[in-house]
């Protein structure tokens, strides 16, 4: 990982591209998920090196905005970044991720990715009603988005409506019927 962090901040100082910000952001932002997964770490190393980790993130995401201020996917980026931060409790990290995402939807507005990046902000805080019309938004941008379908499936499982969960998946098995991973996750279904 500090190897990768060194070549990507090499690179920045010889070409201070948003690509690369946003890259770097990323690599953060699974460093973050990395230590916030390890059990073998002390909680105060933890801590101080979760907090470094997120200013790094947050920063670098920061950067790429504003360095290209008009290209959504550096928004979409920065609503991803503080997605990844809603699950460790951090401060505003979810309202940041929608201020992000509802950026980028007026740079990019019928793209349906970002709008299932609010569905799934929202699903991440257990707001399944919030991220269901998301979803329902996503697919009147794009009525066969596998994706979003699976994010549906997801939720009616969590909330243990198996039935309608089956049934959507058999939809995006109408939809993409040569997607072995659409039939892969509707067995799991059917087996549960």
């Amino acid at each position: 990982v500090y190897k990768a962090e060194q070549e990507m901040s090499k690179a920045i100082s010889l070409d201070k591209n948003d690509i690369y910000y946003r890259n770097l952001s990323q690599l953060y932002t699974s460093h973050i998920n990395l230590l916030a997964s390890d059990k073998t770490v002390s909680q105060d190393t933890l801590k101080s090196d979760l907090q470094q980790l997120i200013n790094l993130a947050q920063n670098s995401a920061l950067a790429a905005v504003s360095q290209n201020p008009k290209q959504y996917l550096n928004y979409v980026n920065l609503g991803s970044v503080y997605a990844a931060l809603v699950p460790l409790g951090v401060q505003n990290s979810y309202e940041n991720s929608l201020a992000a995402y509802d950026k980028a939807l007026t740079l990019a507005p019928n793209n349906p990715s970002i709008i299932l990046s609010k569905a799934t902000v929202e699903y991440i805080k257990s707001n399944n009603d919030e991220a269901k019309k998301y979803i329902q938004q996503a697919l009147d941008l794009k009525p066969n988005y596998i994706d979003a379908i699976f994010l549906l499936v997801q939720i009616d499982t969590n909330e243990g409506n198996l039935s309608e969960a089956i049934k959507q998946a058999e939809y995006a098995g109408e939809l993409a019927p040569t997607d072995p991973t659409v039939f892969f996750r509707l067995g799991l279904l059917r087996y549960n």
